[in-house]
């Protein structure tokens, strides 16, 4: 399998070079990939822990009494959470 392609362009000339990545580019965009992934699923676990304590505060504001519509002006929305799916692959 080859490399993916490689276009630089010099704005001074108006010439455009295509080449193919080089392996240690390869290896930097890897690295850089796995690093990203890293990064979502440490940000996905902060989400979800938070999402779980805005969950229980929803629960013990609408076991006060407030209606869900009360609920949902005091308490923010929950996190996102972010898809892997396209990054694992």
């Amino acid at each position: 399998m080859t490399n993916p392609m490689v276009s630089t362009h010099d704005c001074a000339t108006g010439i455009t070079t295509e080449r193919e990545m080089t392996d240690e580019e390869m290896a930097g965009l890897e690295t850089s990939r796995q690093e990203s992934i890293k990064q979502l699923e440490a940000e996905n676990v902060q989400a979800v822990a938070a999402n779980a304590k805005l969950a229980a505060t929803r629960e013990k504001f609408l076991g006060m009494g407030l209606t869900q519509e009360e609920v949902e002006l005091i308490v923010p929305a929950d996190q996102q959470v972010h898809s892997m799916e396209a990054l694992v692959e």
